[in-house]
């Protein structure tokens, strides 16, 4: 059975010190990254006109570059629970 408490705990620490430390750091991070991110791309592999959910968007790198692949006839939305990266 999952602890009730598990989900508290992560809505916390991302909306406390690591969330803020990763937006104040996002450029370093998105650098950091990077390797990991070309890899998400490839494998969304984003066409033309889809329609995109990314859940747990962060700062939103992902999702701004989801956006370029699906133009202007697709969309984009992204969610997060760290109000900071947001």
């Amino acid at each position: 059975m999952t602890d009730p408490c598990a989900n508290q705990d992560q809505i916390k620490f991302w909306n406390e010190k690591a969330g803020r430390e990763w937006a104040d750091l996002q450029e370093r991070m998105d650098a950091n990254l990077s390797g990991a991110h070309a890899a998400i791309m490839a494998f969304a592999a984003a066409q033309d006109g889809e329609h995109v959910l990314d859940i747990g968007c962060g700062t939103g790198t992902t999702s701004l570059a989801l956006a370029d692949s699906v133009g202007a006839r697709g969309t984009v939305t992204g969610a997060d629970i760290s109000r900071p990266m947001l």
